[in-house]
């Protein structure tokens, strides 16, 4: 991890979603995870033999929809894509949200969050309600309908842009799909720009700084894309958190320069 100093003036935080923000490879109570709501819907939609090779390759490894049928379907049946990807992806959702919110052995709601998210999110939005420039997004290849839920769950305020893989098909791109999808930078850079149009006075790019747990996919479109990255994971979590919220500027720095008025 990079972070040598503080951000100055707006800035946009920006993370991944599974992993990063919530756990949610941890079954829920009664099963269910990402990759086993997946494999379900691809045992239905596709069949047993597609299931079978998504399991045996390691399940959706932070893949977009699109891109796993592809690599089941394959090429050859590129017009089938379209399609078998709606299918699983209603499934898929049908299959998980009905989990969200659920209590876990020790109480804690389905996804669990990551260790130190709850204290680094209530930090941000502390900063931000006492004038701090500092945005939020959440870059995924899932959907926004479950991020959503999740957050509600906790009693969680929003981000203020998801960029996932819904918001990408609802664009229509007729570039190749990997133009769009991690590690190449468009979600990103997409995030940019709808904060920029939505939530800042400036016409210029935020500093941003972005959080995944995969080094590939999430530190390649960082790097692609020009931005500070950070990895996360289970056994780094709140350490993490805790670097991120430095680097920020956010606690007691971050509210003494926006009571100081030097925010702009």
């Amino acid at each position: 991890m990079r972070c040598t100093e503080p951000l100055r003036g707006k800035s946009l935080f920006a993370a991944d979603f599974d992993g990063t923000l919530f756990l949610t490879s941890e079954p829920s109570p009664d099963g269910t995870t990402v990759n086993s709501a997946y494999f379900d819907a691809i045992d239905y939609h596709i069949g047993t033999d597609a299931s079978a090779e998504f399991a045996e390759t390691g399940g959706h490894r932070h893949r977009s929809p699109a891109e796993i049928v592809l690599s089941l379907v394959g090429i050859e049946n590129a017009a089938r894509v379209a399609t078998l990807e709606g299918r699983i992806t209603t499934t898929k959702l049908e299959i998980l949200e009905g989990c969200i919110g659920q209590n876990l052995d020790d109480g804690v709601k389905w996804p669990r969050p990551m260790n130190g998210f709850l204290e680094f999110w209530a930090n941000l939005q502390q900063a931000r309600s006492s004038g701090y420039p500092i945005g939020s997004a959440i870059i995924s290849a899932g959907h926004t309908s479950f991020i959503s839920r999740t957050f509600q769950a906790h009693d969680l305020l929003p981000p203020d842009v998801l960029v996932t893989d819904d918001v990408r098909l609802g664009l229509g791109l007729t570039t190749p799909l990997d133009q769009q999808v991690k590690p190449a930078p468009f979600m990103l850079h997409q995030a940019q720009r709808v904060w920029i149009e939505q939530y800042s006075h400036s016409s210029s790019v935020p500093r941003t700084i972005y959080v995944g747990d995969d080094p590939v996919r999430d530190g390649g479109m960082a790097a692609n894309a020009g931005v500070e990255f950070v990895l996360i994971s289970q056994e780094n979590a709140s350490d993490a958190w805790a670097r991120i919220s430095t680097f920020l500027g956010l606690g007691t720095t971050a509210l003494n320069v926006a009571a100081n008025g030097h925010q702009k």
